[in-house]
């Protein structure tokens, strides 16, 4: 069975078999050895730097034969009064000051490097199976014409993406079924970022007032026509970030004392904030 002796939390070998669980154990192994052939294994393959050194000279100090298994397959005996190496000699007292820095908060995690970062999910990704994404598929899942557009140019990015050396060595998702269109985008993506645009054809860095939204973009005011969101831009509006008041081509919008809609100032000024049609209601 396994028993962890010279763990940490017992601090080292030398001191663990000072306790009361390294005597039962060491008890355990003379009980099995007297019955039959017994044998104790460690981490190390050369028994000199192994916590077995301790272990077996314990054992022969006790009057036992402690006979070594080498990797050639041979057997050496444990010789007497072996020399204990240092890093045995010093465990207990290396432990009991990595706990107390433990305890106190000084002892930091080991930090690894970004290229040993990178090479593990290379590696990682490399030996897990390759994603493959159908793309006609995703753009079936769209229910709007807004989720259509944006699936499309999405997946256009992706498609331009799956022609870089890395995707082809297999790190990216493989694409299925990629629709004309879709590829025609990725195309058109490719050659904006040639030209030093960005994948929309916008000059990087730039601001464009007053152009018209992308074709992805939902500039609708929430109506519907026929079920579907309307994306056609209405006319400007502006919105004074001091007094929040809304502004149009035709100067102030003020919402109508009587129905609530937002209508020009000039409109509702002869009607004392009333529309012509709450007017005639009144």
């Amino acid at each position: 069975r396994h028993i962890a002796l010279g763990r940490d939390s017992a601090y080292g070998i030398l001191k663990h078999l000072r306790e009361d669980e390294g005597r039962n154990s060491l008890a355990e192994i003379v009980w099995h050895a007297r019955r039959k052939r017994a044998a104790f294994l460690g981490a190390q393959e050369e028994w000199r730097l192994d916590h077995r050194l301790a272990i077996a000279g314990r054992l022969q100090d006790a009057g036992h034969t402690v006979m070594h298994i080498l990797t050639c397959g041979s057997l050496e005996e444990h010789p007497e009064n072996v020399q204990m190496p240092d890093h045995l000699l010093g465990e207990e007292q290396r432990l009991r000051l990595l706990e107390k820095k433990r305890v106190a908060g000084e002892l930091r995690k080991p930090q690894k490097s970004a290229v040993s970062r990178s090479t593990e999910v290379i590696a990682r990704r490399l030996s897990q199976p390759r994603e493959e994404v159908d793309v006609a598929a995703e753009l079936r899942k769209a229910d709007t014409q807004a989720e259509l557009c944006r699936a499309q140019r999405r997946l256009a990015d992706a498609s331009r993406r799956a022609e870089t050396a890395d995707a082809k060595a297999g790190l990216g998702p493989k694409l299925l079924n990629i629709p004309r269109w879709v590829q025609e985008e990725a195309e058109q993506q490719k050659a904006n970022l040639a030209a030093g645009k960005t994948k929309d054809g916008k000059e990087k860095g730039k601001v464009t007032v007053g152009a018209a939204a992308p074709s992805y973009v939902w500039t609708g005011g929430g109506g519907t026509d026929g079920g579907n969101p309307i994306f056609v831009a209405g006319p400007p509006v502006q919105t004074s970030a001091s007094s929040g008041v809304a502004m149009a081509e035709d100067g102030l919008l003020v919402e109508c004392r009587g129905c609530s809609s937002p209508r020009p100032w000039a409109a509702l000024d002869a009607g004392d904030g009333f529309c012509t049609a709450c007017l005639q209601s009144l």
